[in-house]
C-alpha cells in the first residue's frame, strides 16, 4: 500500500503493488490458517513483488515506524506492521489530498467497493479489508496485546505445513483476481 501511495510512486511500483495486494487480500488469511504450502508460496511471491514495488519508491512512514519498533523491542515486523498500518493509512490520507485520491483509486482497482462510492467510503473499504484480515488472523490491536497473540498462534499450530484447521468463516475475494490485469491502470 505504501509503495502505491508514495510520492515517488510510478507505473512500475503501482502495477506491482496492485498485483501483490490482490493476492494478499484474497489469500493471506487462508494461507496462514491452513498452512497450505501452495497458498504460502503464493503469499511469498506476493511479498517478494511488494518488496520490488517498495524498492522502486521511498520508504513509507509505516515501514519506518514498524522497523523502529520491531528492532528496538525484538518483535515480529509483520505483526507490528499490522498494528500500525491502518493508523498510517488514515494519517497519510488526511495529510495529502493526492494520497487520499490514490487510496480511493486503489480501493476501486482492487474491487473492494463500487466506483460510485465517495472517496471516504473507498478508503474505509481498504481499512475494513485490512481489519477483516487482522481479525481472521487474531492479530493484536496494540503492542500490549502482542504477547497473547503470539501465544494464540502457537496454540493453534499455525505455520505448521500439515495443519488443516481452516475455519469456515474465512471468505475469499476471488472476484479480485478474476483474471484482471490491473497493470494498465494508473492512479
Amino acid at each position: 500500500i505504501e509503495s502505491y501511495i508514495s510520492l515517488s510512486a510510478n507505473h512500475y511500483s503501482s502495477c506491482m503493488a496492485i498485483q501483490s495486494l490482490a493476492v494478499i487480500f484474497e489469500k493471506l488469511s487462508k494461507a496462514v490458517i491452513s498452512g497450505n504450502i501452495h497458498l504460502l508460496q503464493e503469499i511469498h511471491k506476493s511479498a517478494s513483488i511488494s518488496g520490488v514495488a517498495i524498492a522502486t519508491t521511498d520508504v513509507g512512514l509505516g515501514s519506518i515506524i514498524s522497523r523502529s519498533i520491531s528492532e528496538a523491542f525484538s518483535l515480529p515486523r509483520g505483526i507490528v506492521d499490522s498494528i500500525v498500518l491502518n493508523h498510517v493509512i488514515t494519517f497519510n490520507a488526511g495529510k495529502r489530498s493526492e494520497t487520499a485520491k490514490s487510496l480511493a483509486k486503489l480501493s476501486e482497482v482492487l474491487g473492494l467497493i463500487h466506483f460510485e462510492a465517495s472517496p471516504e467510503e473507498k478508503i474505509q473499504a481498504i481499512l475494513n479489508k485490512i481489519n477483516q484480515i487482522k481479525e481472521s488472523l487474531l492479530l493484536p490491536k496494540s503492542l500490549t496485546d502482542l504477547h497473547s497473540a503470539l501465544v494464540n498462534y502457537k496454540v493453534k499450530g499455525w505455520f505448521e505445513p500439515n495443519n488443516t484447521n481452516v475455519p469456515d468463516t474465512i471468505i475469499g475475494t476471488s472476484e479480485i483476481m478474476a483474471g484482471n490485469n490491473h497493470c494498465h491502470q494508473t492512479h
